[in-house]
């Protein structure tokens, strides 16, 4: 049976591992999730799964390192704010650092998710002074060209 029919079949566990943003995605997939320093997270495709689980082992040193499937859940903290976690799938046992669940604060702290919606936490400063300067910059890097490229 394909892993993506197996994701409610997760151990009874009280401890996760807390997944957070991947903020340095360029493209292609749609979620793609930080599991830990060296891993990240994305959602399950059967081909790319089966791929990865008959790949040769000749051919592994030039591919991504695959590290198994996980089930992910949104999970509440007390400040209600919305977690990701991920499970080990039942019989699936790695090496993989577990965390307590009431820990949900990111480390990166680029981005928190609330129940709402996420929240960047790049700057303290009001989104919309963000938006004022970033204008003011676009605005003077665009004088700059004019006055490069006068006629």
């Amino acid at each position: 049976m394909s892993p993506a029919f197996r994701t409610m079949d997760v151990e009874p566990r009280t401890k996760g591992i807390l997944l957070e943003p991947f903020v340095h995605q360029v493209g292609g997939h749609s979620c793609v999730l930080r599991f830990n320093e060296t891993t990240l997270c994305k959602p399950l495709v059967p081909r790319e799964h089966q791929f990865y689980e008959t790949l040769p082992a000749e051919m592994r040193r030039f591919t991504p390192q695959y590290k198994g499937v996980v089930s992910v859940r949104f999970e509440e903290d007390e400040d209600r704010n919305l977690c990701l976690i991920a499970y080990p799938l039942k019989g699936d046992h790695g090496t993989v650092d577990i965390v307590d669940n009431s820990d949900c604060e990111p480390k990166s702290k680029l981005l928190r998710w609330t129940n709402k919606k996420h929240h960047a936490l790049e700057t303290e400063k009001n989104p919309k002074d963000w938006v004022r300067q970033h204008r003011k910059e676009e605005k003077m890097k665009s004088h700059k060209l004019e006055e490069e490229f006068e006629w």
